[in-house]
């Protein structure tokens, strides 16, 4: 039982996040359920309860509740308030984020590329009151700037600037009338098309909506977002709340914008700041690779592009059980049990030892985020030694201690950490890591309720293509998500450098 106040605090932040009650203060966050993304909200709702800066490391560094109650009451009289997030007023001047600047310099290069286009379809099933879902993307877009901005250049870089919501913002096709044989293809060809369109984001926002009439009372809602102004949780977050509008609930005001954000990210990076995550980052890459030589089939160019093919595959609970079995007993999450595969399979294949690989890191440190529609998501390396004489078992251990290492440190801006560390860069090669590992959260299949007869059909994982991006950034990338007790894997890969035989 907790002892302290402060226990008590960090106890009802774990139970609120873990979505459990028996907790004791000696039991390991991550072995009771806990991952990075859970903790980030421990982490942010502590951050508002007590009033403290307490860095995401914390919890990473010290994952028992009497542990991380001990660092808080240690440190909360040298530690200050955090920065707090103050508000723009409507014509003052807003820099794109780091991980916006990143994907803007990319289309600003490529401004032909669809590469960062996300689209992902929802079925609508029923009596569908198109008005009524018009009147709810307009709230949306209202309440949610970042998807009504237009990226310019400013006298002093890149800036955003917040548009009126477009009056044609749901735009209507229907292919009612094609003949049922055709009908899938024909669907299927209006979504590839919407979907490789690029955007020009300095003169339109980076959000088009498409409403598809498919069959009496069965639609498509097609959306498609841009990286600049989204990501995965993004996504989660926008389809929970147009349920919500349509079926008329309300939303709690946002107590920030993404623009608010921006210019306080910009503004928390003081030198002494930046210079401990670098020594941090320098002493965990040194001696690192920063290649992974994985046999290509086709030569590496400076014309390499991004054209990214899918294989994916359903491992069923009875064969995924042994591998999920093991992350059980080392009391591991699933990321760094299939970290841990992951790199057993590029070592055979390369026969590197020393492995660097990317991993998506969330960006939403603080409470204020949390239903903020916006490109928070940060790549961090995360290096994994492989040894033939270890075990599996010995393997997961050591992908464990590392994971929760970077992770610890997942606020540094990866442009910056390219900067700073990502060595000399060569044509058709992404500095730092080659290969992605993204473990994507359960539970956006979670059914949502009928609404007036009309039935809200979330994309899923038995769609994968509607969840993730299929356009290669880099070599390969594995997504993984835990699903009805198994596992559902896929892999993009660029067809620019391999054959399908190879993967």
């Amino acid at each position: 039982l907790p002892r302290t106040r402060t226990e008590h605090v960090v106890l009802e932040a774990w139970q609120a996040v873990l979505h459990r009650t028996e907790i004791g203060i000696t039991d390991d966050f991550f072995a009771a359920g806990g991952h990075s993304l859970a903790a980030v909200e421990v982490v942010a709702r502590l951050r508002e309860t007590l009033g403290t800066d307490i860095p995401l490391r914390v919890l990473f560094e010290h994952p028992t509740i009497e542990r991380m109650a001990a660092w808080i009451d240690a440190h909360s009289a040298a530690s200050n308030a955090a920065l707090p997030i103050r508000r723009l007023t409507s014509g003052e001047r807003a820099p794109l984020s780091f991980a916006q600047e990143r994907v803007w310099l990319f289309q600003k290069l490529e401004s032909d590329s669809a590469t960062y286009n996300v689209t992902p379809i929802i079925r609508l099933r029923g009596p569908l009151d198109r008005a009524h879902l018009t009147t709810a993307i307009v709230q949306l877009l209202e309440r949610h700037e970042a998807l009504r901005s237009i990226f310019v250049e400013g006298d002093a870089g890149p800036e955003q600037r917040v548009e009126d919501v477009p009056a044609d913002v749901l735009e209507y096709h229907s292919i009612r009338d094609v003949p049922v044989a055709s009908r899938e293809t024909q669907r299927q060809q209006v979504i590839r098309t919407r979907n490789a369109r690029p955007f020009d984001l300095g003169v339109e926002i980076p959000f088009r909506a498409l409403l598809l009439e498919v069959d009496a009372d069965v639609h498509d809602l097609v959306l498609t977002f841009h990286h600049v102004a989204s990501d995965y949780t993004s996504v989660r977050t926008f389809i929970r709340e147009l349920h919500t509008l349509y079926a008329g609930g309300a939303l709690r005001p946002l107590p920030v914008t993404y623009r608010d954000y921006a210019a306080w990210e910009r503004a928390s990076w003081s030198d002494d700041r930046l210079n401990d995550e670098v020594r941090f980052w320098a002493d965990y890459l040194e001696g690192a690779p920063h290649v992974l030589d994985f046999p290509v089939d086709r030569p590496r160019t400076a014309e390499t592009g991004y054209s990214g093919e899918f294989i994916e595959i359903l491992v069923p609970e009875p064969a995924a059980a042994p591998l999920l079995g093991l992350a059980q007993q080392e009391r591991v999450s699933v990321f760094p049990l299939l970290l841990a595969v992951f790199g057993a399979v590029l070592h055979r294949h390369t026969g590197q030892r020393d492995l660097v690989i990317g991993a998506p890191a969330t960006g939403r440190s603080r409470s204020e985020l949390q239903d903020v529609v916006g490109m928070f998501i940060n790549q961090i390396p995360v290096r994994l030694q492989v040894a033939p004489a270890r075990t599996l078992r010995e393997l997961v251990r050591d992908a464990r201690t590392s994971a929760l290492a970077a992770l610890a440190h997942q606020d540094m801006p990866f442009p910056r950490l390219v900067e700073l560390l990502g060595g000399s860069r060569e044509a058709g090669r992404t500095p730092l890591f080659q290969v992605m590992l993204n473990v994507l959260p359960a539970g956006l299949d979670n059914p949502l309720p009928s609404v007036d007869g009309v039935e809200f059909v979330q994309p899923d994982v038995r769609e994968f293509r509607s969840l993730i991006d299929l356009h290669s950034k880099y070599d390969f990338t594995l997504y993984a998500m835990q699903r009805e007790g198994g596992l559902h894997l896929g892999l993009v890969y660029n067809r620019d450098l391999f054959d399908h035989s190879r993967m």
